[in-house]
């Protein structure tokens, strides 16, 4: 910063905000007194991300509807429990279930019988 008096500007402290989120990943410089946007925000789309409706099937386990039930359900009341009581991590919470899942059970709740090799 300069607080010179001949004659230069005085320069406005500045940060380079992040926001990763869902939609994509977004930055912006923002003047750090005032909070205002300097100058255009920048947006990077992301890749499609995963849905609910993908999360319940791999919970549940592939081609299982009590599994698909199930799944819905947990999923449905992990993301109203985190919407009131952690909203800020509302949409990983149901990524958090499916991990949890998985590490117990690899092929989910209810996977469907495989054919056994004799």
């Amino acid at each position: 910063m300069s607080d010179h008096k001949h004659g230069s500007k005085k320069r406005t402290p500045t940060a380079f905000g992040i926001d990763i989120g869902g939609s994509g990943i977004k930055g912006a410089v923002v003047d750090v007194l005032t909070g205002q946007l300097v100058g255009d925000r920048l947006r990077v789309p992301t890749p499609r991300p995963s849905v609910p409706r993908e999360v319940v099937a791999v919970i549940g386990g592939l081609g299982s509807l009590k599994g698909a039930a199930l799944g819905a359900l947990m999923v449905g009341l992990v993301r109203s429990a985190a919407v009131h009581f952690l909203p800020q991590v509302e949409l990983f919470s149901i990524y958090l279930v499916m991990v949890l899942v998985l590490l117990f059970r690899p092929k989910g709740l209810f996977s469907s019988a495989e054919a056994r090799k004799i």
